[in-house]
């Protein structure tokens, strides 16, 4: 059985481009309610996913990126690092730069 690889890399960038659009929302929530751990965790779980993804199909930079953002959403969930305004537009940024690197994967 062979995998059709163009279709799995359709579905990736339908599934990143919902998943960022959620986690935009999610950031803009988050920095008007910093103490809100669901919206946290809805962010976070997102970044996992994109990690997971992007692992399983190889985008080696991308994955590398997703740990980078999931570790520093790890340290906000466990209140070791305050959740700020220019964190939040870091975070942001990130969503900007994922976009970029999964349109670039394939």
């Amino acid at each position: 059985m062979e995998l059709d690889y163009q279709a799995l890399y359709k579905i990736f960038l339908a599934e990143s481009k919902d998943n960022l659009a959620e986690m935009e929302e999610a950031l803009m929530v988050l920095e008007s309610r910093p103490q809100d751990e669901a919206t946290l965790a809805a962010i976070f779980r997102v970044v996992h996913t994109l990690k997971g993804s992007a692992t399983c199909l190889g985008f080696t930079g991308l994955s590398q990126f997703a740990h980078t953002v999931e570790d520093i959403l790890q340290r906000l969930r466990e209140r070791t690092a305050p959740v700020t305004d220019h964190l939040i537009t870091l975070l942001l940024q990130s969503v900007d730069a994922f976009r970029q690197l999964a349109a670039m994967a394939g």
